[in-house]
This record gives structure tokens, sequence and C-alpha cells, in this order.
């Protein structure tokens, strides 16, 4: 019985992360912002006559990789929201999906999560701030 409750427990924590993924992605794609910008970049001030709020943070020419395919083209929001997606239909599975041996498999899942991690975590709305 204990098994059968830590295993619940882990699809139910599985679950959670997939739907945040999802809502992350979302998020993400409304409001663009690569979240290591504060490694090597320097902080603007306003302008002199300048909206108190127009400085910001000016990202370091090494991050312009990071900048295209999270700021510019959501590509990184995209591939969280679609790993999301599979990682639910993985622990939520529709009757047809519990056939396949990808359903069954416990080190799938253990990839896919560390992969989906190493991705979420590269734009801000998928880091815990």
């Amino acid at each position: 019985m204990g098994v059968f409750i830590w295993h619940q427990w882990a699809r139910y924590v599985s679950l959670t992360a997939g739907i945040y993924g999802i809502w992350a992605g979302f998020w993400g794609i409304l409001f663009r912002k690569f979240f290591w910008d504060f490694i090597g970049g320097k902080l603007q001030a306003p302008a002199p006559g300048a909206p108190p709020f127009s400085g910001g943070m000016i990202t370091a020419p090494s991050a312009a990789p990071f900048i295209m395919i999270i700021v510019k083209f959501p590509l990184i929001q995209i591939l969280t929201i679609v790993m999301s997606l599979v990682l639910v239909l993985l622990e939520w599975p529709l009757p047809l999906m519990k056939k396949l041996p990808i359903y069954r498999s416990l080190v799938f899942r253990i990839v896919w999560l560390l992969l989906l991690a190493f991705v979420s975590v590269l734009f801000y709305q998928a880091s815990p701030h």
C-alpha cells in the first residue's frame, strides 16, 4: 500500500510540473524575458528627462543567442509547452496511451523531467521567483 501511495504522489508531482510548465510557457510568450540577463550585463539608469522606468538591464553581447531564441522568437517557451504537454499525457494518459511501452518506462519519464527542467530554467517565467 505504501508503494502505491508514493507512486501516486510522484504522479501528482509530475502532473503539477507539467501543468506549471504549460502555464509558464504561455506566460513566457506574453512577457518575454531572458532569466540570466544579469550575468555579464549592466544596469542602465534612465536618461535625464526620460520616464522614470525607461532604464533597465542591458544584456551582455555573449547572451545574443539566448536573446534570439527566448525574446525575439519564443522557441524555448514553445518547446517547454510541447514537452510539458507530453509529460501531462504520460502522467494522465488516455486508455490508448496505456498500451504503449513508453507509458511504462520510468527511465524515460525521469530523463524527460530533467530535460524539461533544463529547458524551463532558461526563461524567467518558469523559474521560481
